[in-house]
């Protein structure tokens, strides 16, 4: 059955399952100024998923390989071997972690001007609220770090927003 990132995981990877996996050593050194930043978080099981002994779908092979390790009829779906992102966070991962490699560059570019969006998608259920309060928390005092710490500056407006 797998936990509720699985069905996360599944619906954002279908919009990749027509390009080909890469491997880590195809990517690009450095991402441009300008770019969107794609990665993933699989949770991990609940106390009740583990109770019912569910199993893991999902799983990082490196931190750039989203590999899907379910049962599936292959004869009815084709599912491609692995999927690649910029990231990929195990259920290890904290949400710290999550924070410093996803978002704490885009926040404090943002600080320089530059438009930044977190955009977080998955099925109900699937830690995006969890991960959130935690990336939020973060972020917020590195914020406000950066204004106190900010010499020069006369004036500086915070505008935060949570889309419905």
């Amino acid at each position: 059955m797998g936990s509720a990132d699985d069905a996360s995981a599944r619906n954002t990877l279908n919009r990749n399952s027509n390009s080909k996996a890469k491997r880590s050593s195809d990517r690009p050194a450095a991402p441009a100024a300008e770019t969107i930043w794609v990665g993933v978080r699989i949770r991990p099981l609940s106390y009740l998923e583990h109770i019912h002994r569910d199993h893991d779908s999902w799983e990082a092979s490196d931190e750039f390989t989203l590999r899907y390790i379910g049962e599936v009829d292959r004869s009815h779906v084709h599912l491609p071997p692995a999927y690649c992102y910029d990231r990929v966070f195990n259920h290890h991962s904290s949400s710290q972690q999550v924070y410093e490699a996803a978002a704490k560059d885009r926040v404090l570019s943002a600080l320089q001007g530059l438009n930044a969006t977190l955009f977080v998608y998955g099925q109900t259920g699937s830690g995006k609220t969890y991960t959130m309060r935690s990336v939020v928390q973060a972020a917020a005092q590195d914020i406000f770090h950066h204004i106190r710490h900010t010499p020069g500056r006369v004036q500086q407006l915070l505008r935060a927003r949570q889309a419905a």
